[in-house]
This record gives C-alpha cells, structure tokens and sequence, in this order.
C-alpha cells in the first residue's frame, strides 16, 4: 500500500523520483530502491520527512488511510512514555477519577450500585 500510495502522491504533484528527490532532500537511490529493493528496512526517520514533504500523517502514507485511534490506546501510548513514578501517579488518578460518580460511565454506576447492594445483603445475611 506504502509504494500506491506514494505513487498517488507524486503524480497528483507531478513529480517523478529524480524530481521528489530534489524537493524533498530525501537521496534519490532511496527513493529508487523503494521500487527496486522494497521497503520493508525503510527508516522512520525517511518515512517521516516523506509524510511531513506531502503533508499527510504516517498512517496516510503507510496504509492509504487514517486510521482511528481509540481513546484506550491513546491512553496507552501515553502511560508507555511515562517513567515508573509517571505510571505510579498515573493509576492514582486514575483509581480517584473512578471513585468519582461524575466521571464513571451510567452502566458501570448502574453495576456499581448493584455490587453495594448485594454488599449490602450479604452483610445482613451474614449478622
């Protein structure tokens, strides 16, 4: 998808490979090994200033689409970056929001208050 996607890039610009590597500074025998060799050990880095030249996010040059990212895993590239003390303060507010029935979801209140009252009965049960 990577090499369809670039191609559809430079033809809407009009450049061929000699030319999207002058305006790009990417060298041309990188450029040109993408059709020859593949890309599969293609760096970050060239990917990057290849997404940055055409003014399109990574997931666009790579798949030919955005792609969606959902709030739990940006919630998970977030924590990842965080040293161990970051993480420890992070699940701390994360268990006090959690506490707080202003930011807990209707359903997981709903179960939540079913779990108090069969907390409830089992300690009647059990005097």
């Amino acid at each position: 998808m990577f090499l369809k996607t670039l191609e559809k890039l430079m033809k809407e610009r009009g450049l061929n490979k000699h030319t999207f590597s002058l305006q790009s500074g990417i060298p041309y025998k990188t450029i040109d090994n993408f059709w020859k060799k593949g890309y599969n050990n293609v760096k970050l880095g060239t990917l990057r200033k290849i997404a940055a030249f055409f003014g399109v996010s990574l997931d666009f040059l790579i798949f030919g689409e955005e792609r969606e990212i959902t709030l739990e895993q940006k919630l998970t590239i977030a924590f990842s970056k965080l040293n161990d003390t970051g993480k420890a303060k992070a699940i701390e507010y994360i268990d006090d929001l959690a506490e707080n029935k202003k930011y807990i979801s209707d359903q997981h209140a709903i179960s939540n208050d079913i779990t108090k009252k069969l907390n409830q009965e089992i300690r009647t049960y059990i005097k």
